[in-house]
């Protein structure tokens, strides 16, 4: 049984909860917090290249990071080769790659993004021999594209590709998880005996500190060609050859 005066406390209680609060407008309310659900249009970039229909390789790259996909392309012209990006949000920007080989196939091969930020980083084919593929990137901040480089400002690049007597390949790593890398590897055939083949080599580490891939330290070892293989020429998280 409920006490009478548990039974006005009950009554009082919901009588209080029923009661009618005059409407408030955030806007003029102060002590109260305003949001807005708008957000300001993000600005086009400046026309930098006219679009054309020379395009030799296309992809689509989230390069500014902002959720709009941009169209990112190579194309030969005045004797070299160009990179090119097309803005989702409008405008473009080009930049030529000047240790792309004249008489090869420069293309695009997608998004990496080392930073996990949201902005991705081009990766692209610049050169290629009988055996290897050359590998390089860029990126585009303020509206600008640019290469990642190496210590001496020189457009780095790496290497990827096999024959029956020698391996190179990269092993990317993104951030959060670990610090922002490309893992370059070499190896070369020493010893072939009973058909037990084995190579000698290094796999050398390049942590990318802003737009700079700085060398770190080699770790040599051996490894027989069953291992290679299952390291693979090429591991940059989505990006395939």
């Amino acid at each position: 049984m409920w006490s009478l005066a548990a039974m006005t406390f009950i009554l009082g209680a919901c009588s209080a909860s029923e009661q009618t609060l005059p409407d408030l407008d955030p806007a003029t309310t102060t002590g109260l917090p305003v949001t807005s659900s708008t957000t300001e249009p993000v600005a086009p970039c400046p026309t930098a290249a006219e679009s054309s229909s020379e395009a030799y390789s296309v992809a689509s790259v989230d390069v500014d990071g902002d959720g709009i996909a941009d169209t990112i392309a190579t194309e030969f012209k005045d004797d070299g080769w160009f990179l090119i990006v097309e803005y989702g949000r409008g405008g473009t920007s080009e930049l030529g790659l000047i240790d792309a080989d004249p008489g090869g196939s420069v293309r695009v091969l997608g998004g990496a993004d080392f930073m996990a930020d949201g902005r991705e980083d081009v990766a692209l084919v610049v050169g290629g021999g009988a055996y290897t593929q050359s590998i390089g990137f860029a990126r585009s901040r303020d509206c600008e594209l640019t290469r990642l480089v190496f210590e001496d400002s020189t457009p780095a690049t790496f290497l990827v590709g096999s024959s029956v007597a020698n391996f190179s390949g990269i092993l990317c790593s993104f951030a959060p998880t670990s610090p922002p890398s490309v893992e370059q590897y070499f190896f070369s055939l020493v010893d072939g005996a009973a058909d037990e083949f084995s190579f000698a080599g290094s796999f050398a580490p390049y942590e990318l500190n802003g737009g700079v891939f700085v060398a770190g330290p080699g770790d040599e070892t051996v490894l027989s060609a069953e291992e290679l293989q299952r390291i693979g020429v090429f591991d940059c998280g989505d990006l395939s050859l």
